[in-house]
């Protein structure tokens, strides 16, 4: 697989991380210690990062008690300013995978309310991203034009220094016949 622009990007590894932590961390509230591993209902990470699914082990546990089942993916903690029964990253706090990875989600691509400052624009980690390449691409754009003018300014310079130049050697190249002509009368 051939490496694109953005690998190694901070941003991008960041993200990353989000997604492998979310699955990785196990689910708050659920096991006899607090956290419950997802590893519990068939949901693991393999040791190359990807995610690995064992169905039998889902379905026990699914028969066994669906209602625990379905928190380890969509269970979440609900915080004061956010809207009731709605799950809201940036507010409520994800439990579950599902809504660990729809906060991820959210947070890179439209952005989450910030509420310290719920009036703040929202934009994405991904959205600031391709306003910084842009940004970047409009500067780079920019410089490439003034070196334009600056060329097409030197160039005309040079052009007419060489004109001078041109005009100065045939006033040059007179002289010389006149003085050739000079010498030669005098001998």
């Amino acid at each position: 697989m051939a490496a694109g622009p953005l690998v190694g990007d901070a941003a991008m590894r960041k993200l990353s991380q989000d997604l492998l932590g979310a699955v990785a961390s196990g689910v708050a509230g659920l096991g006899a210690n607090g956290t419950a591993s997802l590893n519990d209902v068939g949901v693991g990470v393999d040791r190359s990062g990807k995610l690995t699914f064992d169905k039998q082990k889902f379905t026990d546990a699914f028969k066994a008690d669906p209602a625990k089942t379905q928190k380890y993916f969509a269970s979440y903690d609900e915080t004061a300013g956010g809207t009731a029964d709605k799950f809201e990253p940036g507010f409520d706090t994800a439990n579950g995978v599902a809504r660990k990875l729809e906060a991820v989600a959210l947070i890179a691509s439209e952005g989450v309310t910030d509420p310290t400052n719920p009036g703040k624009a929202r934009q994405g980690t991904l959205q600031a991203l391709i306003q910084q390449r842009n940004d970047a691409i409009r500067g780079l754009n920019d410089q490439v034009s003034a070196w334009d003018v600056r060329l097409d300014a030197r160039r005309t310079a040079l052009q007419r220094q060489f004109s001078n130049l041109e005009v100065a050697l045939g006033k040059m190249q007179q002289q010389s016949s006149w003085l050739a002509g000079q010498l030669a009368g005098l001998s």
